[in-house]
């Protein structure tokens, strides 16, 4: 029985989780990584080639302008982790994804049978694509979808609205490997959620781990709900404001502060902090729905004949 064949992806997102890149640049070579395909537009193993609009690079990196996407790439590209392979002006430029000499080693659960690099038959084994994929995009992306196959002497590349349609998950590959996949069956979330969650484990860590892969397969799964609790925790927005902070202030407060203000003892103090901005009106307790006697909001001096 042969070993399942490990996806080129799944070793390059291993070998960039390890690098010394930034994390910038790490997330966006994550997200081309996500997103690859053969010549042919199709998910197989070998597959090394990707291309992203910059609206989802921009959300699958966390970046916020498009200068920063195009200097990412810029710098991907120069330390060799992207290759450029196709241009065209306006148009989202096609990668093929390599790893580094420098970067390059076998990952934890790598084989034999597919070795860096290698391509399977009728994948294009090197920069060029047909001679017909450089014309143009395809027109509707899901003529691969309804046909099965390329229509003849068109490449397919994925789009940004093809990829939207594709669940990115482990399921779709249950033989995949790779750190991101480990973290995605685990924890029963989609690879852009694990790959947020090696993120905060990194972060977290007191050192940086010199595998990262061996460490995160070290964790317990208590500790990858942790993480994952860590990371949903700080990506939820803020609560609205409560309904006792939208409450019109009730004029007679107001009055009553500043007929008190004049005066002395803890109500006059009290008086004063409110008219100061120091306590909100609204923070005091509301003598008409909490059930509060007047004198429990701002005491009244008691007068004597």
């Amino acid at each position: 029985m042969t070993a399942p064949v490990r996806w080129y992806a799944d070793t390059y997102q291993d070998a960039v989780w390890d690098s010394s890149l930034p994390p910038r640049a790490k997330l966006l070579a994550l997200a081309y990584a996500r997103h690859v395909r053969d010549g042919q537009g199709d998910r197989t193993p070998a597959a090394d080639l990707s291309w992203l609009t910059y609206d989802r690079a921009m959300d699958q990196a966390s970046i916020g302008k498009r200068a920063l996407v195009t200097s990412t790439q810029q710098l991907l590209v120069e330390k060799g982790w992207l290759v450029p392979v196709r241009v065209i002006p306006r148009r989202p430029t096609l990668y093929r994804l390599a790893i580094p000499a420098a970067a390059a080693g076998t990952p934890e659960g790598t084989t034999d049978d597919s070795p860096e690099g290698t391509t399977e038959p009728g994948v294009v084994p090197t920069g060029e694509l047909p001679a017909a994929a450089g014309s143009s995009l395809p027109a509707a992306a899901s003529s691969l979808s309804e046909t099965g196959g390329s229509q003849e002497g068109t490449t397919v590349v994925p789009t940004g609205e093809r990829n939207s349609s594709l669940r990115s998950t482990s399921q779709h590959h249950p033989q995949r490997g790779g750190t991101v996949a480990y973290v995605a069956d685990r924890l029963s979330v989609d690879d852009d959620e694990a790959t947020k969650v090696i993120e905060q484990i990194r972060a977290a860590a007191r050192k940086p781990p010199r595998s990262l892969g061996a460490y995160v397969r070290s964790l317990t799964h208590d500790d990858l709900i942790d993480h994952l609790t860590a990371v949903r925790t700080a990506a939820r927005p803020a609560l609205p404001p409560t309904a006792a902070d939208d409450r019109p202030v009730p004029a007679w407060r107001l009055d009553l502060a500043a007929r008190q203000a004049p005066r002395r003892g803890p109500g006059a103090d009290l008086a004063r902090r409110v008219l100061a901005g120091e306590i909100r009106p609204q923070e005091l307790p509301d003598p008409d729905h909490d059930g509060h006697e007047l004198a429990s909001v701002i005491p009244l001096r008691a007068h004597t004949a």
